[in-house]
């Protein structure tokens, strides 16, 4: 294959690694909204009765992220949701432009 492609093959696999950082954010989040419907939520309406414990490494990961659950602090918790979907967001689109920077004089056979 790299021989086919030549000097663009470089374009070729960056392409590639940017589709699987794209798959990748897009698997990221729905876990930020499981968070704050599942849990989030959930834990403020019960009063701070129902406690939440992470599942799987990534919404382990992403809770870690964000401030210590207490009945006084839901503002800033959202807040934090709200800047790591907006992240997330920012990659997700980022890596889709990129791709559309490759040059597009790409070999074509006749």
């Amino acid at each position: 294959m790299f021989e086919i492609l030549g000097k663009y093959s470089r374009y070729y696999v960056f392409s590639s690694l940017l589709l699987i950082v794209a798959i990748f954010v897009r698997m990221l989040e729905p876990k930020v909204l499981q968070i704050a419907v599942d849990k989030v939520i959930v834990y403020f309406q019960s009063g701070g009765k129902i406690s939440f414990v992470p599942e799987d490494p990534i919404t382990k990961f992403l809770y870690s992220l964000l401030p210590t659950f207490s009945m006084e602090n839901l503002n800033s918790i959202l807040i934090g949701i709200g800047i790591i979907f907006l992240a997330i967001s920012l990659v997700r689109e980022l890596s889709h432009l990129l791709p559309a920077l490759l040059p597009p004089r790409l070999p074509r056979k006749q």
